[in-house]
């Protein structure tokens, strides 16, 4: 099972676009999300054949780089990653994430009101179970919310990438250290893609501008 959460201990933009970092910084989000994919890491004829593979939480940014992963042991519920996240996204960024994206498997009364406490502006968790209070109902009808989820739903696409075109859809090598170098390469190869494409963008406007 893969799951994506967010943030490096040396975050990639800062040392990548030199100048262009304050800007980067004042966009920052996190979108949180969780998948499940079969994914052997015994190699060989059993892929596939009924394993799950291991649970891996990501947390990607607005710039579409994941700042944060992990390979989680056995399988435990989304909603007791999110006040980890927002640490690892403080401890990286130095401030929390502006907008706090994620399903409602992350939700639950005790994690917004944590995501509102360190200073989160909108927090676009959908409610899980209960019955949704007038004010809970407009808010996830606000454009705000709806815009949130339109950013959270992105994350989906990006471990579509991450399986498709960045080798993090099989693993043939054994053991639970190897798992997770494959998934740091595949993190790796994802965000130094990312920063050359918002590299190559930049320099595609200052030579439009002069």
């Amino acid at each position: 099972m893969l799951c994506l959460v967010a943030v490096s201990r040396v975050p990639l933009p800062q040392v990548a676009c030199g100048s262009g970092w304050r800007k980067l910084r004042t966009r920052v989000a996190l979108s949180v999300g969780l998948a499940w994919r079969f994914a052997s890491d015994s190699g060989g004829e059993n892929f596939g054949l009924g394993k799950f593979g291991h649970k891996v939480l990501l947390a990607e940014s607005a710039q579409g780089l994941i700042t944060h992963y992990a390979v989680l042991k056995g399988n435990p519920s989304d909603e007791q990653h999110v006040e980890a996240s927002l640490e690892r996204h403080k401890e990286a960024f130095g401030h929390a994430p502006e907008l706090y994206g994620a399903d409602r498997g992350f939700f639950s009364e005790k994690n917004v009101t944590r995501c509102e406490q360190v200073g989160v502006t909108v927090v676009c968790i959908p409610q899980r179970g209960g019955k949704r209070t007038p004010e809970r109902e407009a808010f996830e009808k606000s454009a705000a919310f709806k815009e949130g989820q339109r950013f959270r739903a992105g994350i989906e696409g990006r471990i579509s990438v991450l399986f498709r075109s960045r080798g993090m859809k099989r693993c043939l090598a054994e053991g639970l250290e190897r798992f997770e170098l494959l998934i740091g390469a595949a993190v790796l190869a994802n965000n130094l893609m990312r920063i050359a494409s918002l590299l190559t963008k930049r320099s595609s406007r200052k030579r439009r501008a002069t």
